[in-house]
């Protein structure tokens, strides 16, 4: 996570060793994101109180190719991140059958409601020698279910997503750049601070935002 106003440097000194993506000619891409969770916002807690085995729920729109996913991210401690997805046809905040059942093949019996919406911007890069992907969003919005809003807009997060750890050039570029790493979720710090839920396990994430963005709520 860095100042926006650094982005363009970071993706100049990184272009030697990694491609920009494209999607339909386009590299900046825009991300439209409908998150669920728990009357309870039990998977929110799951997260906070960092559980072995966690899970998000989403549907996401991409607008260069007009595709449309319902998406589960699964995190299971000291371990890398994996994605299951299928195609859907509607980009509703309503939760279908289908995708009701989806979820249920990962979480039996669990019953969903939406929460909240993420909007933001994405430039990617990717190194096919060591399968590396780095990801940088900006102009990043929050909306709950109440069209109550929270905007990030001096930060750019950045996420190097890897099929396995091990050392990079952007890693080393983070470390002579002296880029701090910081565990951060985009659904997390947007429904602790829309919901005013429980998030003292957040607070260096939240107090190392504050530093960047100038405020947060």
């Amino acid at each position: 996570m860095v100042l926006k106003e650094r982005l363009p440097q970071l993706l100049n000194e990184l272009k030697t060793n990694y491609s920009l993506v494209t999607s339909n000619d386009k590299v900046l891409c825009s991300y439209q994101n409908y998150y669920f969770d728990t009357s309870e916002f039990e998977l929110y807690n799951a997260h906070h109180n960092n559980k072995n085995t966690r899970f998000k729920f989403r549907k996401r729109f991409y607008s260069t190719t007009n595709k449309i996913n319902f998406e589960v991210k699964q995190k299971i401690l000291k371990r890398l991140n994996t994605k299951h997805t299928i195609e859907i046809n509607d980009f509703k905040t309503a939760i279908t059958s289908k995708e009701l059942n989806y979820a249920r093949l990962f979480l039996p019996n669990i019953e969903l409601e939406y929460k909240l919406s993420i909007c933001y911007n994405r430039i990617s890069l990717f190194q096919q020698k060591i399968n590396e992907k780095i990801t940088a969003d900006t102009d990043i919005l929050f909306t709950d279910k109440n069209n109550n809003t929270i905007e990030l807009k001096n930060i750019a997060v950045i996420e190097v997503k890897q099929a396995k750890i091990q050392s990079s050039p952007v890693l080393l570029l983070f470390k002579r750049t002296e880029i701090k790493s910081i565990n951060f979720s985009k659904y997390c710090m947007a429904a602790s601070k829309l919901y005013s839920l429980k998030s003292n396990n957040f607070k260096k994430q939240f107090d190392y935002i504050y530093a960047l963005n100038g405020f947060i709520v």
